[in-house]
């Protein structure tokens, strides 16, 4: 279905619009639809084991003895997922939802 609006672009393109229906919800069986790496794993388990205390990517890297540049860039995007939390600039928590569902 297209938009009926023009391209912000000025072009005569017309962009196929997803009714809200149609957006994934990234929450519901995730671990089937969105299946983690081996390093990914790896880095949650360790965030979750070392709870409540954050950890930095150097620090992560020596853990799961994986490159640092490939823990750190994991790391930024299951940050930005919203799967771990970022206390500070270079630090990472496990995200305890237990204790957010509370209060």
């Amino acid at each position: 279905m297209p938009s009926e609006e023009p391209c912000v672009h000025g072009t005569d393109a017309e962009l196929p619009v997803l009714p809200p229906r149609h957006a994934i919800d990234v929450n519901a069986d995730s671990q089937a639809r969105f299946p983690r790496s081996r390093l990914e794993l790896e880095i949650l388990e360790a965030l979750r084991q070392m709870y409540p205390l954050p950890l930095t990517a150097i620090q992560l890297a020596a853990m799961v003895r994986a490159p640092h540049l490939d823990v750190r860039n994991r790391l930024v995007a299951l940050a930005m997922l919203g799967t771990i939390t970022r206390p500070r600039s270079g630090y990472y928590l496990h995200r305890n939802r237990a204790e957010e569902e509370r209060g």
